[in-house]
C-alpha cells in the first residue's frame, strides 16, 4: 500500500466518525487524527531511508578530514600570529632605541652649538690670532674655516 492510499483511508475514517456527531466519536476522532499523523510520519520516514553504514562512515571520514584541515590551518595561522607578534616587539624596541638616540643626538647638537657660540665670541673678543692656533682651538679644520667665514662676514657688515 502506498502513502496516498493510507492517507485517503485515514481521511475517510475521520470523516465518518466526525459526521456521527457523538461525543465519544469526537473523542475517537481525535485519537484517529493522532494515529493518522503517527502513521503518516512513519510512512514518510520510511520513504526517506536512513543512510547506510557506508554513507555514515564516508560522512564521518569527510568530517574528520575537514576538521584536520581546519586544525592545520589554525596552527599555521597561530604560528604566523606568533611571528608577527615577535616582529612587533622587535620593531617596538627599535623605535625606543631610535627615540633615545635621537634625543641624545639633539642634546649633543645643542651642546656643540653652545660651545661653538662661546668659541666664536671669545675669538671675536680676542681679535686676531694665528690661523694654526685657531684650528687647534676649534677642534677641526672645517669648524675653523666656518669661523673664519663668519668673521669675514661680520667685518663686511660693519
Amino acid at each position: 500500500m502506498n502513502i496516498t492510499k493510507i492517507l485517503k483511508n485515514i481521511a475517510k475514517m475521520y470523516e465518518v466518525l466526525y459526521n456521527r456527531g457523538n461525543e465519544d466519536c469526537k473523542e475517537n476522532t481525535k485519537k484517529f487524527r493522532i494515529g493518522g499523523i503517527m502513521v503518516s510520519s512513519l510512512t514518510v520516514s520510511s520513504v526517506f531511508a536512513a543512510p547506510s553504514v557506508d554513507d555514515l562512515k564516508q560522512n564521518k571520514e569527510a568530517a574528520e578530514k575537514k576538521v584536520e584541515t581546519l586544525q592545520d590551518e589554525m596552527a599555521s595561522l597561530m604560528a604566523e600570529i606568533n611571528t608577527l607578534e615577535e616582529e612587533l616587539v622587535q620593531t617596538g624596541k627599535e623605535i625606543i632605541k631610535a627615540t633615545d638616540d635621537l634625543q641624545k643626538a639633539e642634546e649633543k647638537e645643542k651642546t656643540q652649538y653652545e660651545e661653538m657660540k662661546a668659541r666664536i665670541k671669545i675669538m671675536y673678543e680676542n681679535g686676531t690670532g694665528s690661523m694654526l692656533t685657531k684650528v687647534f682651538e676649534s677642534g677641526s679644520i672645517a669648524e675653523s674655516v666656518w669661523k673664519t667665514m663668519l668673521r669675514r662676514k661680520k667685518r663686511l657688515l660693519t
